[in-house]
Parts: structure tokens; sequence; C-alpha cells
């Protein structure tokens, strides 16, 4: 499975017009991330996504999001995976980068 794209994949192209909802979760950077936002995602029915490089934009329709984009390295993305690994019992999850112009998220 492919876990870097050029430009923006078809999901994130669909997620970023919808509001933040219980299926998406907008993070300005990897930072914003705990082990508990983890739990709850892992836990949902739907498969959720959480998108990091993205800032929230308060709507009359609710908070939408915006790309701003955010240091992705390979230090971050372990970052990531460790605090899954964390949870108990840890939690299965799928990294992927992207990029909108020089931006990565």
């Amino acid at each position: 499975m492919k876990t870097e794209y050029r430009t923006l994949s078809q999901k994130t192209q669909l997620l970023i017009k919808k509001s933040e909802v219980y299926n998406v979760d907008f993070k300005r950077n990897v930072k914003g991330i705990d082990s508990e936002d983890l739990v709850v995602f892992a836990n949902s029915e739907h498969g959720d996504t959480i998108l990091f490089g993205v800032d929230d934009i308060e709507t009359g329709n609710g908070q939408l999001g915006r790309f701003c984009g955010c240091k992705i390295s390979d230090q971050s993305q372990l970052s990531i995976i460790n605090k899954a690994e964390y949870c108990s019992p840890p939690v299965e999850i799928k990294v992927f980068t992207e990029n909108l112009s020089s931006n990565r998220f």
C-alpha cells in the first residue's frame, strides 16, 4: 500500500471539504495528538482519520479544515506510532504523508 503521495489523495480531498465530525479530526501539528485521541478513534466503528497540518476554521456549519502543512519527519512519524503502541491494548494505525505545494501533512 502506498504511504506517501505527492499530491492530495481522493480521501483527503473529500475529508477536508467536510466539517470536523466523528470520523475526522484536524490537528495543526504532530504534537497536538495524544494516546487518548488514538484510543477514542480506535474504538469508533467507522475507521477514523486524523489529519495533521490542518487548521480548524470555525464556520456556521462546524469546523472546516485549512491546510497549513507541518513537519512530517521520520521522527514525528515514529512519535505517532509510539503513542499508538503505548495504548492498552496497542492501537493499530497507518501513517500516510501527502503534499500540497511544498507543505507536507
